[in-house]
């Protein structure tokens, strides 16, 4: 009985300290508004990254050319802030793949 509850307690503190990793919606808008160098460029290379996933993922098709600066304006206009996704809080990443999959969607064949 011992070796069961010592056994949740570590899944269950691995399921809140896996859950304390991902960052949110909201917590990513914050930090891609803030009129810092540091997070700036924190967030462009976010946008990069999230912009992987996207077209990795088949969610979104962005063509070359497109900055990482534009991909973080996109990300922090206005519509963000009517979504789902920022409302419920989710992870940034379904926020970000939703967006960039509205302004660049994958032309069908």
């Amino acid at each position: 009985m011992k070796n069961i509850v010592v056994t949740l307690c570590l899944v269950i503190s691995g399921w809140t300290y896996a859950h304390d990793t991902i960052l949110r919606t909201q917590n990513a808008y914050m930090i891609c508004t803030t009129p810092d160098t540091d997070w700036v460029n924190f967030c462009n290379g976010l946008m990069q990254g999230y912009a992987d996933y996207a077209v990795i993922s088949g969610k979104a098709c962005i063509p070359s050319g497109v900055t990482r600066t534009e991909l973080a304006t996109l990300f922090t206009s206005k519509l963000v802030k009517n979504t789902e996704a920022y409302k419920k809080d989710k992870p940034a990443v379904e926020e970000v793949s939703e967006i960039f999959s509205l302004a660049y969607p994958c032309k069908i064949r």
